[in-house]
């Protein structure tokens, strides 16, 4: 049985393997886009955490900032306790409801993105420095300066980022008949707008995607 973990992870595959309705797949994709630009939103307001977070930890602090918890009551004292009623940038003021797996496969994404950029950003502010400890030096000499003209790389945008769906956003994977179902935006009624759709990879698709 082969391991289980990103099945789709690209746009390219997402349109060659899936077999879905068009508008349930693009929905379903734009919404990933806008949860991801939304926890790359919270982590820029709280950069000042995100070095020492990985993404375990970073996880578990967006989680805190983000999802609404209600307390549990105990029931020796009848008082609640824990729970995060009111976090500061609650998600499900506006995606109620999020799967919690595609929710934690977006936090992970946003925080390798954030990192990636602060790494990068790290070493354009070192090279700005030793650029200008060099020209402080050069102009005690009475020389020219060196010209620093390089910009800052910027902070992270979505643009076209592929779903990653991991282990509880499919199910029912069969390898007799190659064929999986995935949790998408669906919103035909009920109590929660995303549903587990029909079989959406067939033949010998699904063995690309498991990398066999």
């Amino acid at each position: 049985m082969p391991l289980l973990k990103n099945i789709i992870s690209t746009k390219q595959r997402m349109r060659r393997f899936i077999t879905g309705s068009p508008e349930m797949i693009r929905r379903t994709e734009e919404i990933y886009r806008a949860v991801l630009g939304f926890y790359l939103g919270v982590i820029h307001d709280n950069f000042d955490k995100l070095p020492g977070w990985d993404r375990n930890s970073g996880t578990r602090a967006l989680e805190k900032l983000t999802v609404r918890t209600e307390p549990r009551m105990n029931r020796k004292t009848g008082k609640p306790f824990g729970g995060n009623p009111n976090p500061p940038y609650p998600i499900d003021a506006v995606w109620p409801k999020f799967p919690a797996y595609l929710r934690r496969a977006i936090i992970s994404k946003a925080i390798g993105m954030a990192k990636s950029w602060h790494s990068n950003y790290q070493r354009w502010l070192r090279k700005k420095e030793r650029i200008q400890d060099r020209n402080e030096r050069r102009v005690a000499e009475g020389k020219k300066p060196i010209l620093f003209d390089e910009h800052p790389p910027k902070y992270p945008a979505v643009g076209n980022v592929g779903i990653t769906f991991y282990k509880g956003d499919f199910k029912n994977l069969s390898l007799k008949t190659n064929t999986i179902q995935l949790k998408v935006w669906e919103a035909t009624g009920g109590s929660s707008p995303w549903k587990w759709n029909p079989p959406v990879i067939r033949g010998s698709s699904i063995w690309m995607i498991l990398g066999r």
